[in-house]
């Protein structure tokens, strides 16, 4: 399945950021996984491509934008649906849809980065 990567603490940590993990999410460039249609070894400087797209309205963006920044109701249904989104994602947009001001990904909106 693909979809969104999600950030994480770890990385924030890492790379020396308490606020690197909202930072990603506001600036709705999370990056992504993608699934493997034959397997075989990848290294830097190899090329990829978008084979096909089962699903036109499931963008990274679209996703991120629904959960984290302007939440959707009716996309986050959509999601519901969506062939090829990892069942994680539809888990998630299921309990965002049953408690939407609750929810974890409330507070990525928040434009404060003096974490």
């Amino acid at each position: 399945m693909s979809g969104p990567r999600v950030p994480c603490a770890n990385l924030a940590r890492r790379i020396g950021r308490p606020d690197w993990v909202k930072l990603t999410v506001q600036e709705n460039r999370t990056g992504f996984y993608l699934r493997v249609l034959e397997a075989g070894a990848v290294v830097q400087g190899d090329m990829w491509s978008l084979e096909g797209r089962i699903n036109e309205a499931g963008s990274i963006s679209a996703i991120n934008r629904c959960m984290y920044l302007d939440f959707d109701p009716s996309y986050a249904r959509t999601m519901l649906e969506m062939p090829g989104l990892g069942v994680w994602w539809q888990q998630k947009a299921r309990e965002k849809l049953d408690n939407s001001r609750g929810h974890w990904t409330s507070t990525m909106k928040d434009k404060d980065h003096s974490e």
